[in-house]
């Protein structure tokens, strides 16, 4: 599967506000139970090595390590009220 530089841009940018929404929010149980912040984690660092061949940036190092620990201790958030529930 072949992306522009501007389409791993964009999933980048995805990939990076889900991830950090999960290290500063924490997980819901079932992002913890399939594991998403650690592949959504591989996922950005796989486009980030397509963006930036032969880089690793500060940044990329320090998040790293953030997910690192997240991952091997989950925090665990509530999920947000849906529709239906938020009208009982």
């Amino acid at each position: 599967m072949n992306f522009t530089p501007d389409e791993l841009r964009e999933i980048n940018d995805a990939l990076s506000t889900a991830v950090q929404r999960m290290l500063h929010e924490g997980q819901t149980p079932q992002e913890i139970e399939y594991q998403a912040l650690a592949i959504a984690w591989f996922a950005q660092r796989k486009c980030v090595e397509k963006l930036l061949p032969g880089a690793e940036p500060d940044w990329l190092r320090e998040r790293d390590e953030q997910v690192r620990a997240a991952v091997a201790s989950p925090k665990c958030r509530s999920e947000p009220p849906t529709h239906e529930t938020s009208m009982h």
